[in-house]
């Protein structure tokens, strides 16, 4: 197996693309206070007394969203190389989006795209952002990362990529399981999977992108359901394709 960094082996190219957003002729006599005229009546407040403006949403604080990342990214990377060890056709990137409360800790976390396709890879790093602080929001009572995508790259062993008619069948076996996988975890919204099919239909491994935090709720349950079945591949090499879940 040839590898794309010399930094870890079988670790191809952590790319870290996330998630950060009346003039008068006398002079003014200097012992006078200036006062604010946006008050109607009663003593002005000075404007730098006034309280700042503190929005619904903000931006978390750059400097302690990098830091974080930072500290976390190793701990994506041991998941990625355990993944890949059991799937040696493993590669793609995940998009992380994340909301956080005035005291800096994870009001929710999700994958919003991707094409990884290994839930468990994807837990780990959900389940990190979701652990760590990220600091008072700026002016805000939530903060917000709308976007912050990590990724590993396969130089080799490529899986070969198949249209989604191939996977379709076996999904459509699986619709009753699948409702009931969104209807526990309230899901609502767009849930797409990515799989990779070993030769003979097994599935190595399935991967989510949703559209909200009930999608990533239901997430488990579909992951269970859909590595259960079986899985149209004629060839003799891993196939990859991307589906949206009924």
């Amino acid at each position: 197996m040839r590898t794309s960094s010399s930094a870890l082996p079988r670790t191809f190219g952590l790319a870290l693309a996330a998630a950060l957003f009346g003039c008068g002729n006398s002079k003014p006599d200097p012992t006078t206070p200036k006062e604010d005229p946006s008050a109607a009546d009663g003593p002005r407040v000075a404007k730098k007394d006034r309280p700042a403006i503190i929005y619904d949403l903000g931006d978390v604080a750059p400097d302690v969203a990098k830091k974080n990342f930072d500290k976390l990214t190793p701990a994506w990377t041991a998941c990625y190389e355990k993944g890949h060890a059991a799937n040696e056709a493993l590669g793609g990137s995940l998009t992380i989006t994340l909301r956080t409360n005035r005291d800096g800790s994870v009001k929710w976390a999700f994958v919003k795209e991707g094409d990884l396709g290994d839930r468990t890879i994807e837990r780990c790093v959900v389940e990190s952002v979701r652990a760590a602080n990220w600091g008072e929001p700026v002016d805000a009572k939530e903060g917000e990362i709308r976007g912050k995508t990590v990724g590993w790259k396969n130089d080799e062993d490529e899986p070969i990529a198949v249209d989604a008619a191939r996977v379709q069948p076996g999904i459509d076996k699986l619709r009753g399981k699948i409702s009931a996988c969104r209807a526990e975890a309230g899901a609502k919204g767009k849930i797409r999977a990515t799989f990779y099919v070993g030769p003979k239909g097994k599935p190595l491994s399935v991967g989510f992108a949703v559209d909200d935090a009930s999608g990533e709720a239901a997430a488990d349950c579909l992951h269970g359901v859909l590595m259960g079945a079986t899985y149209v591949n004629p060839s003799q090499q891993v196939t990859k394709t991307t589906v949206e879940l009924p």
